[in-house]
């Protein structure tokens, strides 16, 4: 399968995985220069950003291993750009990540783990 094809498909069952948890979709694939946030969401007062890793199998590692310095410093930047430009004052918030498992053969999900507050 498509890396692409298997990412959307990872997004799409974060998205449904959220909203089965309570949490409301604000926007999908955040985009500033430089950086991108799979999925943003609210729960309650809170405010997430949500990375979102798709694997098929374990030869890469597991997905929180693919959060590296680059990673961790272009997400910082959209989310602070996300802040400024969309909150007023104090906005209580943090950063999850999603890993979604798929079978390789069928793309029917095996796992989801929700990782929260991630440390940037």
């Amino acid at each position: 399968m498509h890396p692409r094809r298997s990412g959307s498909i990872g997004e799409e069952l974060a998205c449904k995985y959220l909203a089965s948890h309570g949490f409301k979709i604000i926007k999908k694939n955040f985009t500033i220069s430089g950086g991108e946030v799979d999925i943003i969401a609210k729960k309650a007062d809170l405010l997430v950003f949500i990375e979102v890793k798709t694997r098929t199998n374990e030869s890469f590692g597991n997905a929180d291993e693919s959060i590296n310095f680059a990673k961790k410093r272009s997400l910082k930047r959209t989310v602070a750009k996300y802040l400024a430009k969309f909150t007023s004052g104090d906005v209580d918030y943090r950063v999850d990540l999603i890993e979604i498992e798929l079978d390789r053969y069928t793309s029917v999900l095996v796992k989801i783990n929700h990782l929260e507050d991630i440390e940037l």
